[in-house]
C-alpha cells in the first residue's frame, strides 16, 4: 500500500481509493467510503430541505398578500357601495322636498 488514501480489500487483496463505497473489483463493502458517501447525501438532503422551508415561508408570504388584496378590495367596493346607495337616497329625498315645495307654491 503505497499512498494513505488506498486501503486494500479484505475480501480480494485489491488495492483501490478508500473514498469509494465498495470494492471496484469485488464488490466488497468499504464502510468509511460508504459512512463518508452518506453523510455527503444527508448534507445535500439537509440543504434541500432548508431551501424547501424557505420557499414554502415565500409562498405563505405571497398568498397571504394575495388573500389581504382581496380583502381589501371587497371592503372597499362595499365602501363605495353604502356611500352610492346613500347619494341615491339623499337625491331622491331631494326630489321628493322640492316637489312638495313646488305643490305649496303652487297652492294646490
Amino acid at each position: 500500500m503505497n499512498n494513505k488514501m488506498n486501503v486494500i480489500c479484505p475480501s480480494c487483496g485489491a488495492e483501490f481509493n478508500k473514498n469509494l463505497s465498495q470494492c471496484p473489483y469485488c464488490g466488497n463493502s468499504n464502510y468509511y467510503g460508504q459512512e463518508k458517501s452518506y453523510m455527503k447525501g444527508l448534507a445535500g438532503l439537509r440543504q434541500r430541505l432548508a431551501e424547501l422551508a424557505d420557499i414554502n415561508k415565500k409562498i405563505i408570504v405571497e398568498e397571504a398578500v394575495k388573500v389581504l388584496v382581496l380583502v381589501l378590495a371587497v371592503v372597499i367596493i362595499l365602501v363605495a357601495a353604502i356611500f352610492s346607495v346613500k347619494a341615491i337616497d339623499r337625491h331622491n329625498e331631494s326630489i321628493a322636498v322640492n316637489n312638495i315645495r313646488k305643490e305649496i307654491i303652487d297652492g294646490r
